[in-house]
């Protein structure tokens, strides 16, 4: 049976075994399994089809049984009653470290094998040094929730070679807790007028509760967005539109009108992270940033998007006008 055939598998799934492959040599089922059995969205059975049907070209080790999910017991301190030799320490602390490592892999490529269900891949192959370095970092990557990140970045690359640099993959080995919760917040008021993704800022912003001046001196020392407040200009218009993911303030006037903000700009690392975070709306950012344009002499309604037409055009359901 052919991977293509498989109800919710196809080609991004074999793509993601081929890297999995390139990056570790062989593989097995446990890779591509979720631990938690009551994960209603992920197919086991296809899933073990799938990989049945590549074991021979992949040099798999494990064969289907039709138990379900193969669970591991978590690794527990190893209780010594007696003082062992130096090279067994070391054996011992080696064994530790790389099960714990295999079981971050096998989490993050499970994440990643669930992400490309029902979606296609291009047969364009993830180079090998991209392939080589993220193994390298996320065989250390134990939190759940940077996992499941981790996870994604795999699953985008293999979808579209190229969508994460190797300075996102550096960026993530480094990010913190505390930092990552940072560029979560200021994610969610990012905006994209054209093709430029935005943060809009300045006094109208100063009520804004949801980014102090702390966060963006922190968002800055990380490269995210630009260091300074830049002009951002658009020439003569009657109308230009202004996005949040899921909603849209429609900008409109009776003459043609210049519009210029201040704004801080997402760098090529920043644009990475939106679309590896994939942050909720921020209506309250909107809606100030709305009252600003209004103020500037705009007509201003903002709506929940319907649909994105190819020709720029925003189909939207009106929400409120300003």
């Amino acid at each position: 049976m052919d991977v293509k055939d498989l109800t919710g598998l196809g080609s991004a799934f074999e793509k993601l075994i081929e890297t999995v492959a390139a990056g570790i040599g062989r593989v097995s089922r446990s890779y591509f399994s979720r631990k938690d059995v009551n994960t209603g969205a992920y197919k086991i059975a296809a899933m073990a089809e799938a990989l049945d049907s590549v074991a021979e070209k992949y040099g798999m080790a494990v064969a289907y049984t039709g138990d379900g999910v193969e669970l591991r017991k978590e690794p527990t301190a190893r209780q010594v009653a007696e003082v062992l030799p130096c090279g067994e320490r070391i054996n011992e602390r080696i064994k530790y470290t790389e099960q714990r490592r295999q079981e971050n892999i096998e989490a993050v490529t499970s994440s990643a094998a669930e992400d490309l269900l029902g979606k296609s891949a291009s047969e364009e192959k993830v180079e090998e040094d991209w392939i080589r370095r993220f193994f390298e970092y996320a065989q250390d990557v134990s939190s759940e929730q940077m996992q499941q990140l981790w996870g994604r970045i795999l699953s985008g690359e293999v979808r579209a070679p190229g969508t994460y640099s190797l300075k996102t993959l550096d960026f993530m080995r480094n990010l913190s807790k505390t930092d990552a919760h940072v560029v979560e917040r200021v994610a969610k008021a990012s905006l994209r007028i054209g093709g430029s993704y935005l943060l809009p800022w300045g006094g109208w912003a100063k009520d804004f509760p949801g980014i102090g001046f702390e966060n963006l001196v922190q968002i800055i020392d990380l490269g995210v967005i630009s260091a300074n407040l830049l002009s951002f200009s658009i020439n003569e218009t009657k109308n230009f539109s202004v996005v949040q993911r899921t909603h849209v303030l429609a900008c409109n006037a009776e003459q043609e009108k210049k519009l210029t903000l201040e704004v801080y700009k997402f760098t090529s690392l920043g644009v990475e992270l939106l679309s590896l975070i994939e942050p909720e709306d921020d209506i309250i950012f909107l809606d100030l940033l709305g009252n600003h344009l209004k103020e500037l002499g705009w007509i201003v309604c903002r709506g929940r998007i319907v649909e994105m037409a190819g020709n720029g055009q925003i189909k939207f359901n009106s929400e409120r006008d300003f």
